[in-house]
């Protein structure tokens, strides 16, 4: 009951309500991404894009650590080093290397993290402005585990939603009627259970697709390589899988490694539609108004792991928003090679880019700029179509 009362509907970018209920057989289903090289969705642009890395990387795994933008202009740690730049034509001037720290990301405010310079095994994180002003960081805490109770998941889902900020994928999402969803994994499938005043199942459908690299079998994580192609990596699943739309009409269901998203009534427990996706996808974060969904794709767990991963949420700075960059950045994940920006007002994946994610960015002229570890990006998207919105 409590879950009920908490989560509040916007309805600024909500998904399109199709007929509840399609058999799996017949899900709606859209083509794989356009890529850099290929024609993006009509009506995307991308202005203009700075390709600091060609893959081989200098800082920590990438040699772009992140972008902030504040009232006083666009920042980026680029190679090491800490240069300003226009975010219409990301024409950039040479700055100088931070005194500490290998990534910027925002918190929402300016942030910086790195290893501890007493205890480099642990992660630190200060403001820009003190590490600027030699500040010593402070040492982040262990990670913690999540709300399991369900008004707790539904108070949570609120604050990460507040403000303008992020909902993002977990291991347990708050079911809108009350209640909790769950992925469930067994030797006889993958299945979604939402729990509350009765408990019911959704068996997720088989996401392999034509041409996709990895057939995913709903047991521990793993997958199997269609015939003839590469092997996908095993070991402990990643679980953070489920995503509750900030309007709470719909859920998402990527479980890795996955190749393809499932979209489903969060209520009624039937599913939508899917869109496929790059092998060993898993995803992170839907924006504040609800358009975009972020997932990384070409994830490499470690196959010597035992554990499961994303069963616990990274502990942040005091006042950092939970999904933001920093929180996204701090979440241990799969080391993805590719990152990708799906529109659910089309149900279009409208960009993938090489490289791993780093920032998201709204600008107030209706820009994105998107980061990953490689390049940094001023992407333009059409307006959402009128049914979008309910």
């Amino acid at each position: 009951m409590l879950a009920r009362t908490t989560l509040f509907l916007l309805t600024a970018c909500a998904p399109k309500q199709p007929p509840a209920g399609l058999p799996e057989d017949t899900l709606p289903s859209v083509d794989s991404a356009p890529s850099p090289a290929d024609p993006a969705l009509p009506g995307v642009r991308i202005e203009a894009r700075w390709d600091v890395d060609d893959g081989g990387g200098s800082v920590g795994g990438g040699s772009v650590g992140g972008i902030v933008c504040t009232a006083t202009g666009c920042q980026a740690l680029a190679e090491g080093v800490l240069q300003t730049f226009d975010p219409r034509t990301l024409a950039h001037e040479p700055g100088s290397p931070l005194p500490w720290g290998d990534r910027l990301l925002a918190a929402p405010g300016p942030t910086v993290t790195g290893p501890c310079p007493d205890q480099p095994k642990i992660r630190c994180a200060a403001s820009l402005d003190a590490v600027l002003a030699g500040e010593a960081p402070l040492a982040l805490a262990p990670d913690h585990d999540p709300p399991r109770d369900a008004a707790d998941l539904a108070t949570a889902w609120n604050v990460a939603r507040s403000d303008g900020g992020r909902v993002g994928f977990a291991a347990r999402a708050p079911a809108p009627a009350g209640g909790a969803m769950v992925l469930v994994r067994g030797s006889d499938g993958t299945r979604v259970m939402q729990s509350g005043a009765g408990v019911r199942f959704m068996d997720l459908p088989d996401p392999a697709e034509p041409g996709q690299a990895a057939h995913v079998q709903a047991a521990h994580g793993q997958a199997q390589a269609a015939p003839g192609e590469a092997q996908p990596a095993t070991g402990a699943a990643y679980l953070r899988a489920l995503a509750l739309h900030p309007t709470g009409q719909e859920a998402y269901a990527l479980a890795f490694p996955g190749t393809s998203l499932l979209a489903f009534d969060p209520v009624g427990l039937r599913p939508r539609w899917r869109l496929p996706l790059h092998p060993q996808a898993h995803g992170l974060f839907i924006e504040h108004d609800g358009r975009l969904l972020v997932v990384e794709e070409g994830g490499q767990p470690d196959p010597d792991r035992l554990l499961d991963t994303g069963t616990q949420d990274p502990s942040l700075p005091e006042n950092a928003r939970p999904y933001s960059d920093l929180a996204i950045e701090l979440m241990d994940r799969p080391d993805a090679t590719s990152t990708a920006l799906v529109d659910l007002a089309q149900r279009r994946l409208v960009w993938r880019e090489p490289g791993r994610y780093r920032s998201l960015l709204a600008l107030d002229d209706g820009a994105f700029l998107l980061a990953t570890d490689r390049a940094i990006l001023r992407l333009v998207l059409p307006a959402p179509p009128s049914a979008a919105a309910p």
